[in-house]
């Protein structure tokens, strides 16, 4: 799929590829300003694309999670953005299909995609909508419908997938373009199309999956069937799709879950036997109800059950907070004998992989893009490591520098069909 995996080198340029270069001098000849900020650009390329959305990603950890950011490398975070490849593999991929003409990059689409994901910031995280914000035609696909194809984005029929049609491992020959499931269609074996949603729904014993719009009236079952800023109105996740697509609604009114709050607002306050308010908990001091319930570089700090304040972040070297009853130290920073403190550094001991990657909270884990040792030699202790050159053992393809883990277990760059 065209989306965020949101779910997280050596760069192969395609033409008019570069690095992020420093702003330009406000200003020229004809007495225009150049932007400030390179990622304002119309156009994009595809290294600027990647090292701008590891940049807005940064930003949106410290604005919605209240997360410390400054050990990171924000230009270059391991984040799963297209086909779930690492960016490394991925431009491979990428390069090899746009030399042979199988897709191309679109840099003022890309451009697009940026800005839509710049719009949508803390909602990521608080509304579930990130599948939404790469359905912007970055990629151009020419593969047809049942042609042998790499990866989704190759394929021309938005929404299509790239996949094994017998349900193999989809090895190099084996996998085709499968067009996406149209508006009414089961949506069982295949994803729906963008702007469609999956409704499941049972009939007596049988219970089916169709693709449905979810737009304003629709029917749904929950609000994970309705577009952006449309909440599941009589929706009860229980398959019988009684609900309606509706409006989210203002600051101040009575919700049960927080995709029923326009925009960025949160339902603070919600229970199993109560409802709460849709509140701005950007606003300093607000009231919170989850770890992730507050924006504007803020924390949720309060006991296990009850209301908390959004107030300012712990930092590194800081007392840990308390949130929700736990130790905190937001999602970047681990608590570590009372202290907050960055996760593992490479050479750093670890236990454990848990709690470890760009949002690490584990005292006992590894921070950015390390892994512990232990993951792949196997072990009750080791080391944190950084990503592998290619011929050292892996075990999954975030070990890896190529971004690429092989069957045989060992890291390599990824390898192209075509």
């Amino acid at each position: 799929m065209r989306s965020l995996v949101v779910g997280l080198v050596v760069s192969v340029a395609l033409v008019a590829c570069g690095d992020i270069p420093a702003a330009p001098d406000a200003g020229g000849d004809a007495g225009i300003d150049a932007p400030t900020d390179p990622c304002d650009a119309p156009q994009l390329s595809v290294d600027q694309f990647f090292t701008c959305v590891s940049r807005t990603f940064c930003d949106v950890v410290s604005d919605c999670l209240g997360g410390d950011v400054a050990h990171l490398d924000c230009d270059d975070l391991p984040l799963v953005i297209f086909d779930e490849m690492f960016p490394p593999a991925f431009k491979r991929l990428l390069a090899n299909s746009d030399q042979a003409g199988r897709a191309q990059w679109n840099p003022t689409a890309a451009s697009t995609c940026l800005a839509n994901l710049r719009d949508a910031q803390c909602e990521l995280f608080s509304k579930g909508i990130g599948d939404e914000i790469f359905q912007c035609g970055a990629i151009v696909g020419n593969v047809l419908d049942g042609a042998p194809c790499q990866g989704d984005f190759e394929c021309a029929t938005p929404g299509a997938v790239c996949e094994d049609p017998s349900g193999g491992a989809g090895a190099c020959g084996t996998q085709v373009c499968r067009k996406p499931a149209a508006t009414d269609q089961l949506c069982t074996d295949l994803p729906c199309g963008p702007g469609d949603h999956c409704v499941r729904a049972r009939v007596g014993t049988t219970t089916t999956s169709t693709c449905r719009s979810g737009a304003a009236g629709a029917v749904c079952d929950g609000s994970q069937d309705c577009d952006r800023d449309l909440f599941c109105n009589g929706g009860r996740n229980d398959q019988t799709a009684a609900g309606i697509c509706t409006a989210a609604k203002p600051v101040g009114s009575i919700c049960s879950e927080d995709r029923e709050c326009r925009g960025e607002l949160l339902c603070v306050g919600e229970t199993d036997t109560a409802t709460g308010f849709c509140t701005d908990v950007r606003v300093p001091g607000a009231q919170c109800d989850a770890l992730m319930g507050c924006f504007g570089g803020q924390q949720c700090v309060g006991n296990q059950n009850q209301l908390g304040t959004c107030t300012a972040p712990a930092g590194a070297g800081d007392a840990c907070a308390t949130s929700q009853g736990i130790a905190f130290c937001g999602f970047t920073l681990a608590c570590d004998g009372g202290t907050c403190a960055v996760a593992g550094n490479v050479g750093d001991p670890c236990t454990s992989n848990a709690g470890s990657g760009v949002l690490a909270s584990n005292p006992n884990g590894c921070s950015g893009d390390l892994h512990c040792s232990t993951a792949i030699v196997g072990g009750s202790a080791g080391t944190c490591e950084a990503p592998r050159a290619d011929g050292q053992a892996c075990r999954s393809d975030s070990h890896c520098e190529s971004g690429f883990c092989g069957s045989n277990q060992l890291c390599a760059p990824i390898p192209v069909c075509f």
